[in-house]
Formats: structure tokens, sequence, C-alpha cells
């Protein structure tokens, strides 16, 4: 991937899934931001959305870096947030690079380093996107299908293969909703915390993608894109 142009955001969103019966974890809650603005990096809580009241209310306690009972955190930020990560210094590093679809030279910053992996860990329920509203131009993202447990082909096989569209469905449960479709049939969604700013890419720039890898398990397969925008 000699050719993958990185994208630096100025915001991150931390999301929270609540586990659920049978160690299933449920939908991906917004529950606060990062911003990068003039060599400052501030973690603030988004208490006003209806996003972060749903995931209180299915036991949701707070980040453990930082209090809920303070909104704005901007102390240690980065340092907190790059212990969900390995150190670069790693020999084995490139693995983990590989592991999310990057090349063994990415360039990014430790900010965009977060959000292209997402720095989920075993351990917890969170993890990082990228605000992708008014992202400029070029730049690849890999991006996890959501959904597609549910939405897979019978024969994963012909996606490596199809040619991907994104649909903006009239979804009574998700309004937002931008389904991923191989061939016309869908084959799961965008991410829901990710939509909004998806949209804005649709309507701005070029986006093209295609199934770069298919793993998981039989009975939790998962597929990976590749999106060029430009």
């Amino acid at each position: 991937m000699s050719d993958f142009v990185v994208y630096e955001p100025s915001r991150l969103i931390l999301t929270w899934q609540p586990i659920l019966n049978e160690g299933d974890r449920g939908s991906r809650h917004a529950v606060a931001e990062v911003i990068r603005s003039n060599n400052q990096i501030v973690f603030k809580y988004l208490k006003n959305s209806k996003d972060f009241n749903d995931a209180l209310a299915l036991g949701f306690e707070g980040y453990p870096a930082f209090s809920l009972d303070k909104d704005v955190h901007d102390e240690n930020v980065m340092g907190a947030l790059m212990r969900r990560l390995p150190p670069r210094s790693r020999p084995d590093f490139f693995n983990y690079l590989n592991r999310h679809l990057l090349p063994e030279d990415f360039k990014g910053s430790d900010f965009s380093l977060l959000a292209y992996t997402g720095a989920g860990l075993a351990s917890d329920s969170f993890s990082i996107c990228p605000d992708l509203r008014s992202a400029e131009a070029p730049f690849d993202i890999p991006m996890q299908i959501a959904g597609y447990r549910y939405n897979r082909p019978k024969n994963p096989k012909i996606l490596n293969k199809c040619t991907l569209s994104f649909v903006r469905e009239d979804n009574p449960h998700d309004p937002d909703a931008i389904a991923i479709c191989a061939n016309g049939s869908r084959i799961g969604y965008v991410s829901r915390v990710m939509c909004n700013g998806f949209d804005e890419l649709l309507n701005n720039h070029s986006v093209e993608a295609k199934v770069t890898r298919l793993n998981g398990t039989p009975e939790r397969p998962t597929a990976w894109i590749l999106l060029k925008v430009r």
C-alpha cells in the first residue's frame, strides 16, 4: 500500500458498547470527543447528547482516566489514550499495523493512529473513530462493515470481485443509516457513529471502496473495506 494517503483528523469520537447476553456487544454509543486544536488536545464528554444518556442508562460509568464529575479534561489526554496502543518501538509493531490494514511505513501522527486503529482492547468496550466531517481529500481509510454478520452473502468470496456502493436508507431505526452494497445487495452498514461525516464525504467527494479482508469466525464473521476518498 505504498500509495496509501493518511488522513489527519482534528476530532476523534470515543465510543462505548454495552455487554449483552452471552457476551455479545450492543450498538456503539458516542460518549466523548477528543479535539486537537493549536497543539492542545482536549477530552470532552458529550453529556447533552442522546447517545450519552442512552449509554448511562445501559451502565456506562465513564472512561477510567477521566472522571464523569468533570465535563472537560485537558491534562495528559494523549498519554491516557496512547496506553491503548502498543509502542511504535516494538520490533513487531508492523504486525499491529497490518492487522489494521495500514502500511508498514505508516506516516500518520499518534492522533491519527488512534483513529485508524480504533484503539480497541479486549479488556473493555471502548473504541475510537475519526470524525469525517469536513475531512479534506485525498485520503484512504480502512473501515469495518457494521452488521456484516447478519447481511453477509452466502458465498463471501464473491466480494473480492464486487463493486461496492453506498445507499442512504429510509430506516425507521436509524434515519441516518448508510448501507454498504455489493452488486446491489446489502452486505452491512457504515458504523452508526460515523454516518454524519460519511454522508458529507458522499456529497463532496468521490468515494471508492473494495473489500480487503474477510476474517472472524463462522459464528461472528467480519469484513473490512478500504475507502479511497478523492
